[in-house]
């Protein structure tokens, strides 16, 4: 079984789930390029290239593992990478499993960028040439304060709820609804 994190996360994201699943089989969890300890590369221009790098770099390590074929689950952006893996490397996967996976939508009818000009032509590129996690890791070790006190419901959600293995979180994960609950994959 593979384990794939989502966006702004680590291998570290399974550490409640790992004991569990690990009972009857074998558990591999890496971090993806870019996230938690891996190496921060430059990546390609497009989506697409920048998709295929990851589904490589994936395959890659597959190889490095010696693994034939797998279970794959996914969570959040590791979702969306685990289902490109699998259309692009399908004997491979033998079951694959995503948990609230990110989803793009396809192009659109307009080709040409938004006429925007003076200050908004600025300001739009400040903010689309923005890096998502580069505040937290320029605040350096400010950082885990900063989110704490940013995000409060990650402690809530990641703390407090009962490992895998406690039958009380089947309860506690179908008493409520959470943003997403509702969006399939097909």
């Amino acid at each position: 079984m593979v384990l794939v994190h989502g966006f702004a996360s680590g291998l570290g994201l399974w550490c409640k789930n790992i004991d569990s699943l690990s009972k009857r089989r074998r558990v591999y969890a890496f971090d993806l390029l870019g996230f938690g300890r891996s190496s921060r590369p430059d990546f390609p221009g497009t989506a697409e290239e920048v998709e295929r790098r990851f589904v490589e770099v994936i395959e890659e390590w597959r190889k490095n593992m010696q693994l034939e074929n797998f279970i794959f689950i996914g969570h959040s952006l590791g979702g969306f990478l685990s289902a490109a893996y699998a259309l692009e490397h399908p004997k491979r996967v033998k079951h694959l499993i995503l948990v609230d996976p990110w989803g793009f939508v396809g192009e659109t009818d307009s080709t040409s960028p938004p006429k925007i000009t003076g200050f908004g032509a600025w300001l739009f590129g400040k903010l689309t040439s923005f890096r998502a996690l580069s505040t937290m890791r320029l605040i350096g070790p400010f950082g885990p304060r900063a989110f704490r006190i940013l995000r409060q419901d990650f402690e809530h959600v990641f703390f407090q709820i009962p490992r895998i293995g406690d039958v009380s979180l089947i309860y506690r994960l179908c008493s409520f609804s959470v943003l997403g609950s509702r969006y399939y994959v097909f």
